[in-house]
Formats: structure tokens, C-alpha cells, sequence
């Protein structure tokens, strides 16, 4: 049953945050996914270490438009966060965050995704 509520979390943030993909406002992105003028942020993955290493997380709640994922247990074993950010023109970015952060957040309000960490 746990599976099946994490990939329903899983989809659920996957929805809220493609909802932006078509939309042609200005997207903010806290001080993580640096702006790309002319192209809105999408789409966002979190990882525990390098994302080649294939560590996705999934977010510990969701809804509809927001959501997060707590981190502060990944920098207690002495690993850093990466952000993969995915842009409307299939472009990413990925930004390791060596400092620790304890929770990164993301939400959609009027087809804009904002994300942020602290």
C-alpha cells in the first residue's frame, strides 16, 4: 500500500508542477534554479547526492499546487542535496546545494511554479 501512496504523491507533484509548462508568465525560483530569461522553470527533481547516482526523492507531502521535501536528515549523513531544474525549452540545470538546507518547497499559483529551499 506505501507504494502505491508514493507513486500517487509522486504524480500529484509531477502534475502541479507541469501545469506550468504552458504558461507564458514569469517564473520565480528562490534562490536555487537560476532565471532563464524567456523560458519558465518547469519542472523540479530533488536528489540525495549526484543525480547520476539516481537517488530521486519524493516529496513528504503534496497537493494539488504544493509541496515538500524535508532534507535535513541527508546532510546529517554527510551527503549535500542537488536540484535538477527543467526549463520549458527541455534545458536543466542542476545545482548541488553543499550548504545545508533543511526543507525545499515548491508551489503553483496562476500557472507559475516557485520553488525554494531554506
Amino acid at each position: 500500500m506505501e507504494m502505491i501512496s508514493m507513486g500517487y504523491r509522486r504524480c500529484l507533484a509531477g502534475l502541479a508542477m507541469s501545469i506550468a509548462a504552458g504558461c507564458a508568465g514569469a517564473t520565480t525560483a528562490a534562490d536555487v534554479c537560476p532565471a532563464r530569461p524567456g523560458y519558465a522553470l518547469r519542472y523540479v527533481d530533488v536528489f540525495d547526492g549526484d543525480p547520476d547516482e539516481r537517488a530521486n526523492l519524493v516529496p513528504e507531502e503534496t497537493t494539488e499546487t504544493q509541496g515538500h521535501w524535508e532534507l535535513g536528515y541527508i546532510y546529517d549523513q554527510g551527503r549535500a542535496v542537488t536540484v535538477r531544474c527543467k526549463y520549458t525549452d527541455t534545458n536543466t540545470h542542476d545545482i548541488r546545494l553543499s550548504k545545508r538546507v533543511s526543507r525545499c518547497s515548491y508551489s503553483v499559483s496562476e500557472n507559475v511554479l516557485d520553488f525554494g529551499c531554506r
